[in-house]
């Protein structure tokens, strides 16, 4: 089967990293190329990580609206005749939205990576206004219940669900006198947006009520202390919270962490929660997106009652309370849950058993 991937570009977020590795998966069994519409820049850590038997091709477009990306593209959909196409972009989708006329014999699907949004709301609009031409691109959510809710809005669009995988991470703790001694080690990982709000997770390690139980280590690309999050944290001069920038071991620092913090206003299914549970680190997060059909209060870690502040220094002072034996269970389930349904190689044969099924 030949399968070629859709993507806007390859920055550090998890669409990105996920459609590398779904894409090198496939690609033991089928032929498949990724095509990328923005340049690769030095800092982006996906491309590195593609296999050699995936066919990268770059368009170098920077424009949001690039006519002569259309038509390029287009004459390489035809030169490639590809059984499948496989869109992890909105953008994409607007590029594509004429292609199944073209392309008779090719099936189209998008996999949708986050929870319902005004973006994705706006090309499901046009997907379901351009139904009566024949065009059929179907829907993938990533959790149970971003299915649901983005069925209560397009109940005339099909909506098929395949959980997110990533390839389980390996690392080992450090030894006793390399962790915090007296305190809990906490990572958050992830891009310095609004959506994020590591703000607001700085704003609970200054609590009094948690300050003297935990350190944050914050993992992400950002360190500019002109942008505004980082700015605020920076001015905040905590002794118990610090800014690593960007790591390409997360590994290390989930494994020797106590707990992953998810402090984020929305999201999908977060890749770097599905490598905490590969590596058995308690999760402590917000219930956005489709976490909640993974995280079980006490069982993988902690859910926050709701997204204000007090409810994450409820959250942090819950899993303070717990017992090491509770945490213990809590490690060897998340690594169980995991090789039960979170293997990029699971994931990879769900997405190959619909693009078989659906021929």
């Amino acid at each position: 089967m030949r399968i070629v991937t859709l993507i806007n570009g390859l920055n550090n977020g998890g669409a990105e990293k996920f459609a590398v590795e779904l894409c090198n998966e496939l690609s033991k069994k089928h032929e498949v190329y990724l095509l990328v519409k923005r340049p690769i820049e030095h800092f982006m850590i996906p491309p590195r990580k593609l296999s050699d038997g995936v066919h990268l091709i770059q368009f170098h477009s920077s424009r949001k609206w690039d006519i002569l990306f259309f038509w390029n593209l287009l004459k390489t959909i035809l030169r490639l005749k590809p059984e499948v196409i496989h869109i992890h972009s909105s953008l994409m989708v607007f590029y594509t939205l004429l292609f199944p006329c073209f392309f008779r014999q090719t099936k189209m699907y998008q996999t949708i990576h986050n929870e319902v949004t005004p973006a994705y709301v706006k090309v499901l609009k046009w997907i379901q206004a351009s139904g009566f031409l024949g065009i059929k691109l179907r829907q993938i959510t990533i959790s149970e219940k971003i299915s649901r809710d983005f069925q209560k809005i397009f109940p005339k669009l099909s909506f098929t669900v395949i959980e997110n995988g990533v390839k389980a991470l390996e690392s080992f703790p450090s030894s006793k006198e390399e962790r915090y001694e007296g305190f809990k080690r906490l990572v958050a990982i992830g891009h310095f947006g609004p959506a994020k709000r590591f703000d607001l997770l700085a704003d609970a390690l200054e609590s009094p009520l948690v300050s003297s139980s935990f350190k944050l280590e914050i993992i992400g690309e950002e360190k500019d202390p002109a942008r505004p999050v980082t700015a605020y944290i920076l001015s905040k001069k905590l002794d118990n919270v610090r800014l690593l920038g960007l790591r390409e071991n997360v590994a290390d620092y989930l494994a020797n962490a106590d707990a992953l913090v998810i402090s984020s206003s929305f999201e999908g299914m977060p890749l770097v929660m599905l490598e905490a549970l590969s590596l058995g680190c308690p999760i402590i997060t917000t219930p956005v997106g489709g976490i909640p059909d993974v995280i079980v209060p006490e069982v993988n870690g902690v859910l926050t009652k709701g997204l204000l502040l007090e409810d994450l220094i409820e959250a942090l002072l819950q899993f303070d309370g717990l017992s090491s034996d509770q945490v213990n269970q809590i490690r060897e389930h998340n690594k169980q849950l995991f090789h039960q349904r979170f293997g990029i190689d699971t994931c990879a044969q769900k997405y190959e058993d619909l693009f078989l099924s659906m021929r």
